[in-house]
């Protein structure tokens, strides 16, 4: 059904593409009051409902229908407080919410212990079979990021196009 283009009784709207959700859900609303509060909260709010796609700062002030640099500078300050993962430092910059980020990376890590349980003889998993799973709910530089991670914090190996448990 079509909505109309101007909010009846004023108003704004907050999210013009929403996600299914069930019906009586409180995070529903609570989701919705902190997208209509300040643009901190707003900003977290949208990227938490971005799920696992790392977004821009562009994407998320159009869909907020607030100014890019507000919500430039909101990513950056959550960014700072460790709320964010910056993704690409390019332009425009992307991130994901911590917690998204958090659970990716257990999930990768899952991925290459489960591999290693399934194929003991192998030394090394194929760094194209980590990436094809971690495709079904992650994108590729995020995978590179939480791979850099593990290889940093001695969780992993990696040689050449494989990775390994430390």
């Amino acid at each position: 059904s079509l909505s109309p283009l101007v909010t009846i009784g004023g108003g704004k709207v907050l999210d013009a593409s929403p996600e299914k959700h069930k019906r009586f859900s409180g995070e529903v609303a609570e989701g919705m009051k902190r997208l209509g509060g300040a643009a901190r909260e707003a900003v977290e709010q949208a990227f938490l409902q971005a799920a696992a796609v790392p977004r821009s700062t562009k994407d998320v002030a159009f869909k907020l229908g607030r100014s890019e640099g507000e919500v430039a500078e909101a990513a950056r300050a959550l960014a700072a407080d460790g709320r964010f993962v910056p993704i690409s430092r390019e332009t425009p910059e992307t991130y994901l919410h911590r917690s998204v980020y958090d659970e990716l990376k257990k999930d990768a890590e899952a991925a290459v212990r489960e591999y290693f349980a399934r194929n003991p003889e192998r030394p090394l998993m194929p760094y194209s079979d980590l990436r094809a799973g971690f495709l079904k709910s992650g994108d590729a530089a995020t995978l590179k990021l939480i791979v850099d991670e593990l290889c940093g914090a001695g969780v992993l190996t990696r040689k050449e196009a494989q990775v390994g448990l430390a």
